[in-house]
């Protein structure tokens, strides 16, 4: 595949892909997690505006040809409602709406192309005698099946969408699947079934290419052609003989999204040098090492939930533990790391987590206040109700979402919080006085969580989902491990 094309021929991009629903119905069949994952559709929105880049006129998908309709009316339907798009047809997990339709959407397409096609098998082929030669194991072989699934597998759990779609979309494994037929067609005993299921595989791509043909309206010159990776080779051969057609690798534009990927290992550097360089101020580094230690131990036995109840159960002033919480936190937030927050911590995080107090102000009656600290005292009075009105702000944002928070907070009542420092002159003296009763007001305040319990409640709801989890703890694991070289290297100079 390259970009040396004739100025007559269609541009075709074939993009091979893994059937992200997982129907079963390939040979290597690796297990694929939900990619309607918070943290899934993220990876798969960077990937359609990479691939959008490009620029392709109409995209192409494996559904049958014969149904152009249907799939346009689910499209249509699609595009209505993407986030609530359900259809027995087809499953909102389908890699032909996770890229078709969404990539289509993004560069507003009326529609698509349905290119699919299965030659029928001769009869004398039972079913017996196709399974008998697709699950044979020749002897002479450099590939197992097991250890191939097992590959996939491990991939898919480590890798972004577009890092996956990249290695597998690379040789050799792109070429996996033809790899094994013709192995096993040159190594079957039964030669006449296994020469008719090559042949018929090639006169399946070959449909498909034809049915493109046909398909194709007038005038389109750049098509992206998404397909199961095992069909890529295949396509990319017939449309590199024939003279209609010149096959584009995607490869360039899934390597632009991997390029964007943050280096977790860097920032996990970063923090540990910035834990131990603040911690090193206040403690020793013998203090800091014995701290880190504990903490990575605890990580790694139990979890990070478990972690943040120690360092909590630990932080004191500017101890190590201290340090070690607001950094471990702060590196969560870093939008490099981009770490998919809860719905909890996303409202918090409207307030750029900074949680509002309003301390109690005893100014009492001021009779004897003059007019030369009138100014001065003002200025108080300013910043003190510019407190409650951001309290007021914050606890209507909590009562907003108050079915997200029910759980660890009580909300206090919004209308009740109608305080206001006032200055005013006595009537009779001609002084000024402050009148402000703020006590009732941070009664109602106090009831609301505070950093820690916030904090907590947003670990929680991390370690709800097993790919942020393991994200995190991966991150965390690293960073100790780090900060503990670093109080170490402290100690030895």
């Amino acid at each position: 595949m390259n970009e040396k094309c004739i100025d007559k021929q269609v541009k075709v991009m074939l993009l091979g892909t893994f059937h992200m629903e997982n129907p079963g119905r390939d040979v290597i069949r690796p297990e694929v997690d939900d990619v309607l994952s918070p943290k899934r559709q993220k990876e798969i929105s960077a990937l359609i505006k990479s691939l959008a880049k490009w620029e392709p006129e109409i995209i192409a998908v494996e559904f049958p040809y014969e149904k152009q309709d249907e799939l346009n009316a689910l499209y249509k339907n699609y595009i209505q409602n993407p986030t609530a798009f359900e259809d027995s047809h087809l499953s909102p997990r389908n890699e032909i709406v996770q890229i078709g339709f969404r990539l289509a959407k993004h560069l507003n397409h009326e529609k698509l192309l349905a290119v699919d096609w299965f030659p029928e098998f001769p009869e004398w082929i039972t079913k017996e005698d196709f399974e008998d030669v697709m699950y044979f194991t020749p002897e002479m072989r450099l590939w197992d099946r097991k250890q191939i699934e097992l590959e996939e597998k491990n991939k898919l759990e480590k890798l972004t969408i577009a890092q996956y779609l990249y290695w597998l979309n690379l040789k050799p494994r792109i070429n996996t699947n033809d790899t094994i037929m013709i192995d096993i067609s040159l190594e079957h005993k039964n030669k006449k079934v296994a020469f008719t299921i090559a042949s018929n595989w090639f006169e399946r791509n070959l449909g498909i290419v034809r049915n493109l043909k046909e398909i194709l309206p007038g005038g389109i010159k750049r098509v992206l052609l998404l397909y199961g990776a095992g069909h890529i080779p295949m396509l990319n051969y017939i449309m590199e003989m024939s003279s209609i057609f010149c096959p584009v690798s995607p490869l360039p534009y899934l390597k632009e999204e991997i390029m964007k990927v943050p280096n977790l290992d860097y920032k996990a550097a970063l923090t540990a040098q910035k834990i131990v360089e603040g911690a090193k101020q206040n403690n020793a580094p013998k203090d800091i090492e014995n701290t880190v230690t504990k903490a990575l131990g605890i990580l790694q036995a139990q979890g990070v939930y478990a972690l943040y109840l120690y360092l909590y159960s630990q932080a004191e002033g500017n101890n190590p533990a201290a340090y070690l919480l607001r950094l471990l936190w702060n590196e969560l937030k870093d939008e490099e790391v981009s770490v998919p927050l809860p719905e909890k911590v996303k409202v918090v995080l409207l307030q750029k987590n900074k949680i509002l107090f309003c301390e109690p102000r005893k100014f009492g009656n001021l009779v004897n206040l003059t007019s030369k600290k009138k100014e001065e005292m003002e200025q108080k009075i300013r910043e003190a109700n510019d407190c409650v009105e951001q309290v007021k702000n914050y606890s209507k944002l909590w009562i907003e979402n108050k079915d997200k928070f029910d759980s660890i907070a009580n909300i206090p009542d919004i209308e009740n919080l109608d305080l206001k420092y006032e200055i005013s002159q006595d009537t009779k003296s001609q002084k000024w006085q402050i009148q402000a009763n703020n006590l009732y007001l941070h009664k109602q305040f106090t009831q609301l969580p505070s950093v820690r319990e916030i904090i907590l409640t947003n670990i929680r709801e991390l370690t709800a989902d097993l790919d942020t989890l393991l994200l995190v703890r991966d991150l965390y694991e690293q960073t100790l491990i780090y900060a503990r070289f670093h109080a170490k290297a402290a100690q030895n100079k």
